[in-house]
């Protein structure tokens, strides 16, 4: 995996620590998707549905992102082209923290 902040290395241990997920990169050591100096992660698992992981990482998000809420958002695409759960970290203010769930994008 790439070199990321501290915070994004914390985050990303947490969920695969606590429920088995897969973080997909396009290549080693690169991220799925980059916008800036932010930083989009397709998280996958292979027991739970799309659905299923969103809802226990909402359910967790505050003991997953700890006290950088603010620079996380976790969202759940429902359909194509970008279908999936994404971990968004945020380092601006251009997209709103927390957890939200998108029929497509």
């Amino acid at each position: 995996m790439s070199f990321y902040p501290v915070a994004v290395n914390q985050v990303l241990a947490k969920i695969q620590q606590s429920t088995p997920v897969k973080v997909e990169e396009t290549t080693p050591g690169f991220v799925q998707r980059h916008d800036g100096d932010a930083e989009w992660f397709l998280l996958e698992s292979d027991t739970q549905q799309d659905h299923q992981l969103f809802e226990w990482l909402q359910a967790n998000f505050e003991w997953i992102v700890g006290l950088n809420a603010a620079d996380f958002a976790i969202i759940y695409v429902r359909h194509d082209p970008y279908k999936g759960v994404w971990l968004h970290y945020l380092p601006t203010d251009e997209y709103a923290p927390g957890c939200h769930q998108l029929t497509a994008w």
